[in-house]
């Protein structure tokens, strides 16, 4: 809870920051660049909080999936490796 309070201050301080010195501040700007920053994470500045946010979710469900597989952890390793690949192989991109 703490560093998400701080990370909703900082980004909008740091995003009125680069408003006021490119000299066109607004609220309305300045309220939809900040709600657009909180709920992507699209802004170059502060992404690898919105990473750790996510993380952070999710990393009680990886223990939780090694805690089942635990005696196939080859097989989830073969799987997790195919899903990758299946993704690589469908967005058209170089592994």
């Amino acid at each position: 809870m703490g560093s998400g309070i701080s990370y909703l201050f900082w980004n909008g301080l740091f995003l009125a920051f680069l408003l006021l010195t490119s000299g066109s501040f607004s609220w309305n700007k300045w309220l939809t660049g900040w709600l657009e920053a909180i709920s992507k994470g699209n802004q170059f500045y502060f992404y690898y909080i919105f990473l750790m946010f996510q993380l952070y979710l999710i990393f009680p469900l990886v223990l939780k999936l090694f805690e089942l597989f635990k005696k196939h952890l080859n097989l989830l390793l073969a799987l997790s490796s195919i899903g990758y690949l299946g993704q690589v192989l469908l967005s058209g991109r170089q592994p």
